[in-house]
């Protein structure tokens, strides 16, 4: 013979069983000496835990803040925005190019000859170009 297991017992005591299993558990028990003795066992401890009440309460612990999500945002577009100018000017020292040395030029006019305007240019040296 098949005894009943434990958990179908407590199943049996707080009624937990559907029609069928619940009936095949009650036909069982009046077949079954040891399991009913089981049985009787399983109800005096579920009856003795059922009158216990739970003493102590739960902390109620303080409830975060909530953000706005808009502020998350121009945070986050503060910060790229900070990003992306110190990266740029941390790389700008890399790609400088060489410095170009301007030598200023003098013009000197000299009076028209045959009514066209002519001028030499030259630089600081006197050396004309003509």
């Amino acid at each position: 013979m098949n005894h009943l297991s434990e958990d179908k017992l407590l199943e049996y005591v707080l009624e937990l069983l559907d029609g069928n299993d619940e009936r095949d558990v009650r036909l069982h028990l009046e077949k079954c000496e040891e399991c009913r003795h089981r049985y009787e066992k399983v109800q005096r401890e579920v009856s003795m835990f059922g009158g216990v009440e739970a003493t102590g309460t739960i902390p109620a612990f303080p409830l975060r803040r909530a953000r706005s999500p808009v502020l998350h945002v121009a945070l986050r577009a503060a910060a790229l925005l900070l990003i992306g100018f110190l990266a740029g000017y941390g790389t700008s020292n890399w790609t400088c190019p060489t410095p170009v040395n301007v030598i200023p030029a003098y013009t000197e006019l000299s009076p028209p000859a045959d009514s066209l305007a002519r001028f030499a240019v030259t630089d600081a040296t006197g050396v004309s170009f003509n």
